[in-house]
């Protein structure tokens, strides 16, 4: 036959009533610590991709602001070279921020994802906390009360 841990049942309900109100909450306050965490490194990125995307619109709006000034002022002959030659000038910056931008902007979606993943796991943690820090409280009261309720001589 199975016994129980503890000389009597009373006894096993209030210790492992106690056990699980100190777990539901230590263990859902770690998992919330690392989901904010998560959190707070996918704003980063977020941050980081704004940034990125912000030095490439700079760049984009120049080459175009240039070549709306040659559109509007007609330009031909050495001129259009120059034109042409100081917008050539600027592509490299801008292919170079442009994939460096697709980089971070996946890198930064991918760190969104998990955030969202992580804060739908920390309210699971904190509906598993309240069953059991709920269901702890019972316990020991359970426990407690039927061993109050024995005499003392028995105890």
């Amino acid at each position: 036959m199975l016994t129980p841990p503890t000389n009597r049942l009373n006894e096993l309900l209030a210790l492992g009533g106690l056990a699980l109100v100190a777990l539901g909450f230590t263990v859902p306050l770690q998992k919330y610590h690392e989901a904010d965490v998560h959190r707070i490194e996918a704003k980063a990125k977020d941050r980081k991709a704004a940034s990125a995307y912000r030095r490439y619109a700079e760049k984009v709006n120049e080459m175009i602001r240039i070549s709306n000034e040659a559109v509007a002022s007609v330009v031909t002959g050495k001129e259009r070279k120059e034109i042409a030659a100081r917008i050539h000038a600027l592509n490299p910056d801008t292919e170079s921020l442009g994939r460096e931008m697709d980089g971070i902007l996946g890198d930064s979606r991918k760190h969104v994802d998990l955030a969202a993943h992580l804060q739908l796991l920390r309210n699971l943690w904190f509906t598993v906390a309240s069953a059991c820090v709920l269901g702890g409280i019972a316990a020991a009261f359970i426990g407690f009360r039927q061993w109050s309720m024995q005499p003392k001589d028995v105890r």
